[in-house]
């Protein structure tokens, strides 16, 4: 496999899961939850200010959200890759990284620093487990 392929694979990945996050934590959040009025989900602030005011189910929707980023991301960068683990295990481990990022920027329930990064490596190991 080429390494032009390797890389587009891994940021497809990358880009697929990011979009899966994102719909699940804005779109689905906004039809299943009410959240505060005065909360603009975009800004980092805002969200650890209304922290405590998020409903638990919410809470437990971004760490499902985590879950399946990661495991879109190993998905579409196995399948792009034609089926090489290592490039459906990198771009997991991305969104794993950026879910770390994201646990470092919003201050979050304790017990979200645990299944946050836990539910990303159980999506990208599940997502992998099917390429060579």
């Amino acid at each position: 496999m080429t390494l032009l392929r390797t890389i587009l694979s891994i940021l497809l990945g990358v880009i697929a899961g990011g979009i899966a996050v994102a719909i699940i934590e804005v779109w689905m959040m906004d039809k299943l939850f009410d959240m505060p009025d005065s909360m603009i989900p975009s800004d980092s602030d805002s969200v650890a200010a209304h922290l405590e005011m998020i409903p638990l189910g919410a809470k437990w929707l971004v760490v499902a959200s985590q879950f399946v980023g990661a495991l879109v991301a190993s998905i579409v960068a196995g399948k792009v890759s034609g089926g090489v683990k290592k490039s459906a295990i990198t771009a997991g481990l991305i969104i794993l990284v950026f879910t770390v990022l994201n646990l470092f920027m919003i201050p979050h329930p304790t017990w979200m620093n645990f299944t946050m990064p836990l539910a990303a490596i159980v999506g990208f190991l599940l997502g992998s487990r099917s390429f060579d």
